[in-house]
């Protein structure tokens, strides 16, 4: 994928971020970020949803969507990875956000010595907000595992 098309799909899901939420849940909204993102491209992509999938608070669905937008576009724009893979998963007392892929990977201690890249210090001012916890797995050469853990209300 060009950088210039890379720019122009990203500027389009952005767009969309507030109105996709109307008419679609978080899990829905993801899939169409990946579907977009990997048109046209050889990346193979995966949405998995587990426990009892439901609307969540238009706050936290909002943020999770920007989270996954940012991780998403990262790993398209930055990892060169064959494959994406987003998983959703609804406990009772929280929800999960997994975006993983196989891609080039990242030193995340060097990264967080730097004071980390634009995506990243958004994505980590994002979890705060919600009073989340992330997590953020990668290496060079082993791709990234990113995850956000939100409680949401009894």
């Amino acid at each position: 994928m060009t950088r210039e098309t890379l720019a122009e799909a990203r500027a389009s899901i952005w767009d969309m971020r507030s109105q996709v939420l109307e008419t679609r849940d978080l899990a829905g909204a993801l899939e169409g970020v990946l579907r977009q993102l990997s048109e046209g491209t050889s990346v193979a992509t995966a949405c998995r949803v587990a426990g009892d999938r439901r609307r969540l608070a238009p706050v936290v669905e909002g943020e999770l969507l920007r989270i996954g937008q940012e991780a998403i576009t990262n790993a398209f724009k930055h990892a060169a990875p064959q494959h994406v893979e987003v998983a959703l998963t609804f406990s009772e007392k929280e929800v999960e956000l997994v975006v993983a892929d196989d891609g080039a990977g990242f030193d995340t201690a060097r990264v967080a010595a730097s004071g980390g890249r634009y995506g990243l210090v958004g994505i980590r001012e994002r979890v705060a907000q919600l009073g989340a916890h992330l997590e953020l797995v990668s290496a060079p050469g082993r791709g990234t595992r990113l995850v956000v853990r939100v409680r949401t209300p009894d």
